[in-house]
């Protein structure tokens, strides 16, 4: 998620490319979207090459952050030191023994849903955030008296949020308040991975039961949605 506005200039294309080149995967697996102008931080507008400079520098950062995320988590589960992994294309195998190996899908998995094979300290969920700042942009001018490029104190700042699917397919069926056996469910929708998006039911007070099955189709779970519709 990236929080600043666009005249055309590909920010998207942008952000899933350095994305894609620290994470070691491809671009097109990769969905950048944006927060609103409630939400997002205080920015100017996107004017010259600056974005590529900022918005790249903050893209990486968060990356960056990502991949050693992963690397905790899979020395956690070998119990080994960082150090001794290997990362290539997402998944994480042991240096000299790359039969021990734990898959992107395996690690985003642990990240999200086996909270219990996380290390101590890191929180459950596969994100980072990462503020790029103009380089000597603290002060105007400068201790030797020479003004940067950008001569201002503060620069716009922004902040990447990178995460990844965990769901493999769902389906969502409409069925009465009270019922969670799926007895006379009338489907709404289905579609595979992430997100998970639903026509509201008519009017009136419904449960929705969304059925989720994880990547590997070994796990899956149910969950119910009470919604008064108007």
């Amino acid at each position: 998620m990236i929080n600043n506005s666009s005249s055309g200039q590909g920010h998207e294309s942008l952000v899933s490319t350095v994305l894609g080149e620290v994470l070691e995967r491809d671009p097109s697996t990769i969905r950048v979207v944006r927060a609103d102008s409630l939400t997002a931080l205080p920015s100017n507008s996107p004017v010259g090459s600056r974005m590529a400079i900022m918005l790249g520098g903050a893209t990486a950062g968060a990356a960056k952050r990502i991949k050693q995320a992963l690397l905790a988590i899979a020395a956690h589960n070998f119990e080994c030191s960082p150090e001794d992994l290997e990362y290539r294309g997402g998944d994480i195998s042991l240096k000299g023994v790359p039969s021990k190996k734990l898959s992107w899908e395996a690690l985003v998995e642990i990240a999200h849903r086996k909270f219990h094979r996380l290390p101590g300290g890191l929180e459950p969920g596969l994100q980072a955030s990462f503020v790029w700042e103009v380089p000597t942009g603290g002060g105007l001018p400068t201790a030797d008296g020479r003004i940067q490029m950008y001569p201002c104190y503060a620069f716009e700042a922004h902040v990447v949020l990178v995460g990844d699917a965990v769901v493999a397919d769902w389906s969502a069926a409409r069925v009465a308040p009270g019922i969670t056996d799926g007895a006379s469910a009338v489907p709404i929708a289905s579609a595979g991975g992430d997100p998970i998006r639903f026509p509201a039911p008519g009017a009136g007070r419904w449960s929705v039961q969304v059925q989720v099955r994880f990547p590997g189709g070994s796990d899956s779970a149910a969950y119910y949605w009470l919604l008064d519709v108007r």
